[in-house]
């Protein structure tokens, strides 16, 4: 009987040792994480892109460094051509693996408002009205 709990006394501290070991290597065994959030381009040209990593210690755009922030966040805003594009997003960790993500995207001619109104003799008249108003 005392053989048997001396046998209990010591694989119980293995046991959990080994577990808790367990619960904190698994997400280091996963390797690095990449969710992006907003995938947007804005009617003047300019691509936003913003979303958030685990595990990571350099995260590419296309082959350009995008810094992260300690909680994992990372924004990029970038103008690209009309046309179709594709991004590539490759997070690395600190062991040196690789997750990417490819995002095809086709970007429109944009858009950059109404034209103005010119008088005849070409001048802007939403500049005339306006001095017209503050006399």
């Amino acid at each position: 009987m005392k053989i048997a709990r001396n046998v209990v006394l010591v694989a119980l501290p293995v046991l959990i040792t080994a577990a808790y070991a367990v619960t904190v290597m698994f997400p280091l065994l996963e390797g690095p994480a990449l969710s992006v959030q907003t995938l947007a381009a804005a009617s003047d040209g300019i691509f936003t892109l913003d979303g958030y990593t685990k595990r990571v210690v350099r995260l590419t755009v296309n082959d350009f460094e995008v810094p992260v922030t300690e909680e994992g966040h990372f924004e990029l805003e970038r103008a690209y051509p009309v046309g179709y594009t594709v991004l590539v997003l490759r997070a690395y960790d600190r062991f040196g693996r690789m997750r990417e993500e490819v995002h095809p995207l086709t970007i429109n001619e944009p858009t950059y408002g109404a034209p103005k109104e010119t008088s005849n003799d070409g001048r802007d008249q939403s500049t005339e009205e306006s001095e017209l108003n503050r006399n």
